[in-house]
């Protein structure tokens, strides 16, 4: 996490560049991921692996709303986290991965899902990561990934207000990054995808930082203090 948001938005906006040209150059890339997935049916269709995709996808719509109502209650009595560090993930996540990626970027950009191209058995045609949109879907498209970055988001709430130690960063990482690539076993989106989706929430969590003149450091809460409002949201007395 770099402590500098003028510099994490720059250094995210490269990044994105850098992925464009890649991937737009090497489309095969794309293909060649999800083949490893693909069998005549999608490894991710198993009723394990998609159980725990539904597990994934319920909390990241279950948590941006639990901070909701923790905004709403901070706004009314003290809270012991700071009402906007609620207030910076609620409009993260109202901002990333329900405005620009689910409202904008898969519903205009026209990319056809994995499942449903040529090579995988689909009648769509398959499209490499695009700057403009195409025609190949009409809607709940593949770029960018919703759940990718629902996950993406969870993943920096959880890393700033509860990350620190190498370890317990660790452990948040292998908790939740899982959600994003599961959409590739399941044949619902690419690899750019999940990237393309990782990458624009960053660049929103990094300008939102500017816009709300905040560092990282200011979202860093601690775990303790996060589980007093939820007892106290709950009614549970210590």
């Amino acid at each position: 996490m770099l402590r500098s948001p003028v510099k994490g938005l720059l250094i995210t906006f490269v990044l994105m560049m850098i992925g464009f040209l890649v991937l737009g150059k090497f489309p095969n890339i794309d293909l060649m991921v999800s083949s490893w997935f693909y069998d005549g049916s999608w490894l991710g269709r198993e009723r394990v692996l998609w159980m725990i995709r539904n597990i994934y996808i319920e909390s990241s719509r279950i948590i941006p709303l639990v901070f909701l109502v923790l905004l709403i209650v901070a706004c009314l009595k003290e809270s012991y986290v700071p009402r906007r560090v609620y207030g910076f993930f609620v409009a993260l996540s109202l901002i990333a991965p329900i405005g620009i990626v689910n409202e904008i970027l898969k519903e205009y950009w026209g990319r056809a899902r994995p499942k449903d191209v040529t090579q995988f058995d689909g009648d769509k045609v398959f499209t490499p990561v695009q700057i403009f949109p195409v025609d190949q879907c009409d809607h709940n498209c593949s770029f960018v990934s919703g759940e990718g970055a629902g996950c993406f988001t969870l993943l920096l709430m959880a890393l700033t207000m509860f990350g620190g130690s190498l370890l317990r960063n660790a452990v948040i990482c292998v908790a939740i990054l899982p959600m994003g690539f599961l959409r590739i076993v399941a044949g619902g989106h690419f690899l750019s995808d999940v990237i393309g989706s990782f990458l624009v929430v960053a660049f929103c969590f990094y300008a939102l930082l500017i816009i709300m003149k905040m560092k990282p450091s200011d979202l860093r809460v601690g775990f303790a203090s996060f589980w007093a409002d939820i007892k106290g949201l709950a009614g549970i007395r210590s």
